[in-house]
């Protein structure tokens, strides 16, 4: 097996015994893994990729860092960005459609200046954990 390098993935189909080796855009760094029902995505350095169709490259919002898939087009993200000064604004971000168009509520640094992790809860219920001047949770129903 050869070491792992940007922009490569090794697949199976039949729980390890073979491999198939991948290869993408060497400029992609692949950096998370999800599965939204019979989908697999890859975070990338560049966006997000859905394995079946690798050379289409989905555009996260800015800031979006951390996703949970809901299925293969509702997902919520969790970041945060800067608008000048020391302190970032905490962002969770939904969308209906893989992307295309989302809903963004910012937090002020105060309430929470990064969001470290998203997790279901539910069927229809997520929290998304971050912290400003101490802990802070977000409560996600759709």
């Amino acid at each position: 097996m050869q070491p792992a390098m940007a922009g490569i993935y090794f697949k199976t189909t039949d729980g390890g015994s073979t491999w198939q080796l991948i290869t993408l855009n060497s400029a992609v760094t692949l950096t998370d893994i999800y599965f939204a029902n019979n989908k697999v995505f890859l975070n990338a350095s560049s966006g997000l990729l859905d394995v079946s169709n690798p050379l289409q490259l989905i555009t996260l919002p800015a800031g979006a860092s951390k996703l949970l898939f809901i299925d293969e087009k509702k997902c919520i993200a969790a970041g945060e960005h800067y608008e000048g000064g020391f302190w970032s604004y905490g962002d969770v971000l939904v969308t209906n459609n893989l992307w295309k168009t989302n809903e963004k509520k910012t937090f002020q640094p105060s309430q929470a200046y990064t969001f470290k992790c998203i997790a279901r809860m539910g069927n229809n219920k997520a929290m998304a954990i971050g912290y400003g001047t101490g802990a802070f949770a977000v409560i996600i129903n759709w």
